[in-house]
């Protein structure tokens, strides 16, 4: 699966937006508020028109609650929640290399999603999913949302979601979900590692693969793991830093390492379940959608920098179609496009690499003298307005003095922690003559 545009109408706070995807890595940029999330959301309901024909797995539907919506204030002054329909998600790409349109769409506040634009997705998912259930070797496409919940809130282990591994399609259970599920691939790492200690050839060198690509996403952190391992006894995983000779369990880890090392593991551990027949060639072969939300969130700048290069050299399949609010991701992007929230349009991006962080805020996130803090800014424009005050108030009438008197004061008491530009205002107001007696 592969996505090249798509079409939103109506939905959350997105009245009408259209945008051309890049066939590897696609940014949405912009402010809060502007819709970067709402995107991810529609294009997890159009990836996930997919399922439409996958036995088990439920298909994401556009609820009431998504279409566009305003309160207007009646002239009685009651209130009437107004909804703007029809909501309608489209997208255009490949499918099993079948170049497709599908949509969903919404047209009545009461009303079931319907699926009429998506009825050819539909037959060739149910036709792939038979074919897999004859135990026929199709390559399946991965699809997953990681959201910005994706590491603070995590799905229950149950005994039905423990069945649920076992599945044929179990790489694509709950994978739309914003909760997260990391006992889920660290179930399957454990299986894996336990296979691969018994010595199953197979399972040795999948085992060795699927390390050698988490600790990838690790290379580029002044701390890098080298390591990792399930031990059984704790149920843990543990991992090893670089120029360390013990192990640490995973839990007891960083953020950002925990919330990489989830993701991560969480896409080997799908793609594989999708396509074991192709052993350790799944997880260059694998195609698909993954969304990410907050693709920044809990990383440090330095990694921030990096953590896209190191995902397509992990996962070469995948098409990434991520969110962030990072100038340290944006200037270390290659080869990839820009999607401006703000200006709803899409740019293509040069070669970065040689740009600094300020020119990247101020070209791509609307940032204005980012080399200055904004105290230092503010303190600017209160010099600026105080020695105005100095100069042009009318020193012989006596309310214009009280007024200006009370504005300087006011400035010597919000910038009392700086006693050098205190002095220095005060020092003006002294020569000014404004404080002598009338």
């Amino acid at each position: 699966m592969r996505i090249d545009r798509v079409e939103i109408k109506n939905f959350h706070g997105i009245e009408q937006a259209d945008f051309e995807l890049h066939e590897k890595v696609t940014v949405l940029l912009g402010n809060n508020a502007v819709g970067k999330s709402a995107v991810l959301d529609a294009m997890a309901i159009l990836a996930g028109t997919y399922f439409l024909g996958v036995d088990g797995i439920s298909s994401l539907s556009i609820k009431k609650a998504d279409a566009r919506q305003e309160r207007r204030i009646q002239t009685d002054g009651s209130t009437e929640l107004v909804y703007h329909l029809p909501c309608e998600l489209k997208s255009y790409g490949y499918v099993h290399d079948r170049e497709l349109t599908w949509g969903r769409e919404l047209y009545s506040a009461e009303g079931n999603t319907r699926k009429g634009n998506s009825l050819e997705l539909e037959r060739i998912s149910k036709n792939v999913y038979q074919q897999i259930v004859k135990k026929e070797q199709v390559i399946r496409p991965f699809i997953a949302y990681y959201s910005a919940a994706r590491l603070g809130s995590q799905k229950r282990q149950t005994r039905n979601q423990n069945e649920k591994l076992k599945d044929i399609s179990a790489g694509y259970f709950n994978t739309l979900d914003k909760e997260g599920s990391l006992w889920r691939s660290e179930a399957w790492f454990a299986g894996l590692q336990g296979r691969a200690f018994l010595g199953v050839a197979s399972a040795r060198e999948i085992f060795e693969e699927v390390k050698r690509r988490l600790l990838i996403l690790f290379k580029s952190i002044e701390r890098p793991l080298i390591d990792l391992f399930y031990e059984s006894e704790v149920k843990q995983i543990f991992v090893r830093f670089e120029g360390s000779d013990s192990y640490s369990p995973l839990d007891f880890l960083s953020s950002g390492y925990l919330s990489v090392m989830a993701m991560g593991m969480d896409i080997v551990y799908r793609i594989f379940s999708l396509n074991a027949h192709l052993g350790v060639d799944a997880f260059d072969k694998t195609p698909g959608v993954a969304l990410i939300d907050e693709l920044d969130m809990h990383l440090h700048p330095k990694w921030q920098g990096r953590f896209v290069d190191d995902l397509r050299e992990v996962f070469p399949g995948l098409q990434f179609i991520v969110a962030t609010h990072s100038p340290f991701v944006i200037q270390g992007l290659r080869h990839c496009s820009i999607i401006d929230m703000e200006k709803s349009e899409v740019r293509q991006l040069g070669d970065y690499v040689k740009k600094s962080i300020a020119e990247v805020a101020e070209d791509y996130m609307n940032m204005d003298d980012v080399e200055r803090s904004p105290y230092f800014k503010e303190q600017v424009e209160a010099a600026e307005d105080y020695f105005t005050l100095l100069k042009v108030t009318d020193k012989n009438n006596r309310e214009d003095v009280q007024a200006a008197k009370a504005k300087l004061d006011e400035y010597e008491v919000r910038y009392n922690r700086d006693p050098a530009f205190i002095g220095l205002l005060r020092a003006e107001r002294n020569a000014s003559g404004m404080d002598k007696d009338e």
